[in-house]
């Protein structure tokens, strides 16, 4: 953690998150192998987060939240979090300005590309029946519903319901 973040409140941090992580994790249905892998961590340097003994830098708080599709509040509760969210904000001293540089610049090659062609339809053309595209033929039922599901962005099954 940041070394401007006060002691208590890193203790704190750890704290909750010793409360928390290991349940999140357990719910996520992950090792704690995979989540350290997923996060970039050493397992061992995970498995001091879980135990509370490691309090981690904002960066490593938004990547757990991240993987276990929480929020940062859900994860180490209101207090914790403002004090984390204090911790990103920008220091009030600022580099000195520097003059503004005026640069004519050449248009890029993009302005003289040719227009993109017009998004092409969902089905392909002359098939006027969308089934036909998934190599199925026309459902008997009007009740049928194709569903794809998606977990994460993973696609894990599709399914039709016949009603």
């Amino acid at each position: 953690m940041p070394s401007h973040l006060p002691a208590d409140v890193r203790k704190r941090l750890a704290q909750r998150l010793r409360g928390t992580l290991r349940t999140a994790r357990q719910s996520a249905a992950l090792t704690q192998e995979q989540m350290a892998r997923r996060i970039g961590l050493a397992t061992s340097t995970y498995g001091r987060l879980e135990r509370g003994t490691l309090a981690p830098g904002p960066a490593t708080l938004r990547q757990l939240c991240e993987v276990l599709c929480l929020t940062l509040e859900s994860l180490v509760g209101s207090r914790c979090a403002d004090a984390v969210h204090r911790a990103e904000r920008p220091s009030r001293r600022r580099r000195p300005s520097r003059p503004a540089v005026s640069r004519v610049r050449a248009p890029s090659r993009a302005a003289y590309a040719p227009d993109p062609p017009l998004a092409s339809p969902l089905h392909p053309l002359g098939a006027t029946d969308p089934w036909s595209v998934l190599g199925v033929p026309r459902p008997l039922a009007p009740e049928v519903l194709a569903l794809l599901l998606v977990r994460r962005g993973t696609p894990l099954a599709f399914v039709v319901d016949m009603g």
